[in-house]
């Protein structure tokens, strides 16, 4: 197994913490709607790209688990055509986008929430982009962003085996991979260690 040796940990927190200013000091966001992510058959449309956060780009869905039952709904046809396909994956990111220009059903939209997290946001495209294109998944996926060891909540440990797994050291699992990739763009980088610690840092 590669090491990572003591120069190279202080010059990526470093990197970090510079980065962290420099985005605060321009208010650097996320690229916005219509970016394209290449899923294998050709670009797809993807949401606006970006950190998670509580406000941006979601639709909360907690209160219509009461009122439907699922034994009708299928878990990804967000478009409401009765096929789970790639047109969903499209119709998501639109969504997405811009959740005003719809009228989603309750039952599109507990079909659009794929990680069953009471939210609809860029996470849930990326699962089911991920169903699609790799196929090493089953919907719905429970996994919360940057949680990447599993144990509930975003730490220092989440960051560190991000950077072991960019090192080459470790190995993650599909669902893992979901959670490394917390900007959600369908790439696992130093961008994501970089926004997993601004988000831990607060």
């Amino acid at each position: 197994m590669k090491k990572m040796g003591i120069f190279k940990w202080v010059t990526l927190v470093l990197a970090i913490v510079l980065a962290s200013v420099l985005f605060a000091a321009c208010g650097i966001q996320g690229l916005n709607g219509g970016d394209v992510l290449n899923g294998g058959e050709g670009n797809l449309v993807t949401p606006n790209s970006g950190v998670l956060n509580d406000n941006d780009g979601e639709t909360n869905v907690t209160v219509i688990y009461e009122e439907i039952e699922l034994g009708d709904i299928i878990i990804g046809d967000v478009n409401g055509d009765g096929v789970l396909n790639r047109a969903d994956l499209t119709f998501l990111a639109q969504y997405i986008t811009n959740p005003e220009a719809f009228d989603l059903s309750p039952e599109q939209i507990l079909a659009a929430d794929l990680n069953c997290d009471g939210k609809i946001d860029r996470l849930d495209w990326l699962i089911l982009w991920r169903f699609f294109s790799h196929g090493d998944i089953t919907l719905p996926c429970i996994v919360t962003s940057g949680d990447i060891n599993g144990d509930g909540a975003i730490t220092r440990k989440d960051v560190l085996l991000l950077l072991k797994y960019l090192e080459g050291e470790v190995s993650l699992t599909p669902i893992q991979e979901l959670a490394a990739d917390f900007n959600c763009d369908g790439v696992i980088d130093d961008l994501d260690a970089f926004l997993m610690m601004q988000y831990i840092i607060g």
